[in-house]
């Protein structure tokens, strides 16, 4: 049997009305051998590069310890999937759900976070090192930029067309990125939501005021420049989930 994922490096095009599979982030599926043989003849299949980034070819000795940590751990909650008796079921849809909210169940985490180790571990070669921690892919060495006068990041567009020019947002604080990680971790990860719902959530607990609106007191949201924008809180979520190495 051979595995394959829709995404670089085996890509499923389409030919004389056949599907085709092209999402970013596509979900593998288990392919008889002959079938997967004949697929590469009649071009259907196409090979790219190796999308697996450098740093997870290195050698044992040159990961650091604490990269080698969060790996092992990651390795550990998703090994049952992948070895033994489940490493053809949880190719199978019908299977894969089950086996992620068994296995969430023993590992004390959600099936989004596991479902996104799954995916790193299936894209970067189905090796233990596709789970290292991502941190050289980071922009700017991994350095976050200390703070100034001025706005960091790209301009509002209601700044840039001139309607708002109070509407610029804050820069992001530590403070601001423990708001962000505890949104992450238990709204986004544990809890499913989507990263809009878990900005919008996150607004109304920590950058809201209550107030007294039509008899009833209601949490509501700090003016747009007094707040974190949902761009902003993306960046920082996407960062954040990427020093956890998903």
């Amino acid at each position: 049997m051979r595995t394959a994922y829709s995404h670089v490096p085996a890509v499923i095009s389409s030919c004389s009305g056949s599907p085709r599979r092209t999402a970013r982030h596509g979900k593998p599926f288990v392919v008889p051998r002959v079938i997967a043989t004949r697929w590469c003849s009649d071009g259907l299949v196409s090979i790219g590069p190796d999308p697996a980034p450098e740093y997870i070819r290195r050698a044992e000795n040159d990961i650091p310890f604490a990269h080698r940590t969060k790996r092992d751990t990651l390795w550990e909650a998703i090994r049952p999937l992948v070895t033994g008796a489940n490493a053809e079921l949880i190719f199978d849809e019908g299977y894969r759900w089950k086996l992620l909210s068994q296995r969430v169940a023993e590992v004390d985490l959600s099936v989004a976070y596991l479902y996104r180790v799954l995916q790193r571990y299936w894209q970067f070669g189905q090796i233990p090192n596709a789970l290292l921690p991502a941190y050289p892919n980071s922009g700017g060495a991994g350095k976050t930029r200390a703070a100034t006068g001025r706005k960091r990041g790209r301009p509002r567009k209601v700044l840039a067309a001139g309607h708002d020019p109070h509407a610029t947002g804050v820069n992001v604080t530590p403070d601001d990125l423990k708001f962000i990680a505890m949104s992450v971790k238990v709204s986004h990860l544990r809890r499913g939501m989507t990263l809009k719902q878990s900005y919008d959530e996150m607004v109304l607990r920590h950058y809201s005021s209550r107030e007294l609106v039509d008899g009833e007191i209601r949490n509501i949201p700090f003016p747009s420049n007094k707040l974190i924008q949902l761009p902003a809180y993306r960046y920082w979520a996407a960062k954040l989930m990427e020093d956890m190495g998903l």
